[in-house]
């Protein structure tokens, strides 16, 4: 099951992706998205550190983590830890929360290209894009 907010959304709690070696679990929010990481299985929890505020993250697995902000990308191997150097990336800005890698070259996220509900698409690990138009957003 995939699960996206926009920055629309007025609810009051929001959802975020956690996750521990045991995989991830979806846990509550109560303001701004937050990405916390357990390498112990949940007994402790940190801050997972990524590259940029602003952007989207999505994992493989416990340790293989991809990181997207406004044009560029950023790995880590190692649950968040620490990451690659941000390598530059032409793709739109990713709405939080919304980046899905389902395997080691498969993702997509969702973006906006002014008012136009985008969805950005990899088959190649995420070297290359493909960015596929939405029906648009209805009252």
């Amino acid at each position: 099951m995939y699960v996206y907010t926009t920055f629309a959304d007025a609810s009051p709690s929001r959802y975020t992706n956690i996750l521990s070696e045991s995989g991830p679990v979806v846990a509550p929010n109560a303001s701004d998205q937050v990405e916390l990481r357990s390498l112990d299985g949940g007994s402790t929890w940190k801050n997972a550190d990524v590259p940029l505020d602003n952007g989207a993250f999505g994992f493989t697995d416990a340790l293989d983590w991809w990181w997207i902000g406004s044009g560029a990308w950023a790995t880590s191997s190692d649950g968040g830890v620490t990451w690659s150097a941000k390598h530059p990336l032409g793709v739109l800005a990713p709405l939080p929360g919304s980046l899905q890698v389902l395997d080691a070259d498969h993702a997509w996220f969702a973006g906006m290209a002014g008012t136009r509900p985008m969805l950005e698409t990899t088959a190649d690990g995420g070297y290359e894009w493909t960015m596929v138009s939405l029906p648009a957003i209805t009252p």
